[in-house]
């Protein structure tokens, strides 16, 4: 499927449960990567959180620039600052921490809750989403 067709199908879908609205791109594989580090620059882009999501179920390092320059951007809202640093500890932990550790307060407090997650949380629990997010893009009819 084209990536444009990818897309229409990820920002219009109404009958994905909430869990299941990255599918598409899941499903589309990495070649979607360039295509979301572009639109999560975009304000008005539609399932941006979905989308940050994503990338970080790809798991690849060539999304952390543009998740970055979302995080960095003190004009953006505390919810998607939240979820690029989500995205990022996801692909890459020592710079998720590393950025963490950055963060000064005051902050949103979605910002404020994954920045400590990322510093204080004891757990060594993976993202358990990740091993069903690999098994769909490996599933074939």
């Amino acid at each position: 499927m084209p990536e444009d067709a990818v897309i229409a199908e990820f920002v219009n879908s109404t009958e994905a449960a909430e869990g299941q609205l990255d599918y598409p791109l899941i499903l589309a594989g990495s070649r979607m990567i360039p295509r979301l580090c572009r639109d999560i620059q975009r304000r008005d882009f539609p399932r941006r959180l979905y989308a940050m999501h994503a990338l970080g179920d790809f798991g690849r390092p060539a999304a952390i620039p543009s998740l970055e320059k979302v995080l960095a951007d003190e004009g953006e809202a505390g919810c998607f600052r939240a979820q690029a640093l989500d995205t990022i500890h996801r692909i890459d932990e020592r710079k998720g921490v590393d950025w963490a550790k950055r963060l000064k307060t005051p902050l949103d407090p979605d910002l404020k809750r994954s920045r400590d997650e990322i510093l204080f949380s004891r757990s060594e629990i993976k993202h358990m989403r990740h091993t069903y997010v690999m098994a769909l893009r490996n599933f074939k009819d």
